[in-house]
């Protein structure tokens, strides 16, 4: 559950860095969104060493690989493609903020900081369009 979710938010941060860099073309919040992503990364890192939550992946048995969980929403629009990645990852960061308080109890609160963090990013991404 850790695993899929810190993918999931990596992911959503990922397409929402490249709109802001490559349709934006909006270099500093391309950056923010990047560092985001990153410190989301080192983050995960430290509740569950990244090694170890690979080597327990086990994407083929994932129950979220069937056609049953596919979205067969699409994106009417760019507004509308960064709002759900933003919201895909600021949802998987809110699980990674609960299921981390089950290894560590204190490290919780730099999931929700990143949230909101991300609540911003949202706003200011949106705005440009």
């Amino acid at each position: 559950m850790f695993d899929a979710n810190a993918n999931r938010a990596r992911e959503g941060l990922r397409v929402a860095e490249d709109v802001a860099r490559l349709i934006a073309c909006d270099e500093a919040l391309a950056v923010k969104l990047k560092e985001l992503r990153h410190r989301l990364t080192e983050l995960c890192s430290s509740v569950v060493g990244e090694g170890l939550l690979i080597a327990e992946r086990n994407s083929q048995a994932d129950l979220g690989r069937s056609a049953a969980f596919d979205s067969k929403k699409k994106s009417k629009d760019i507004r509308d493609l960064v709002r759900r990645n933003m919201r895909r990852s600021e949802e998987a960061c809110r699980v990674l903020e609960e299921t981390s308080g089950l290894v560590d109890g204190d490290i919780g609160g730099g999931f929700k900081e990143l949230r909101f963090e991300m609540y911003d990013m949202e706003k200011l991404l949106l705005e440009r369009f």
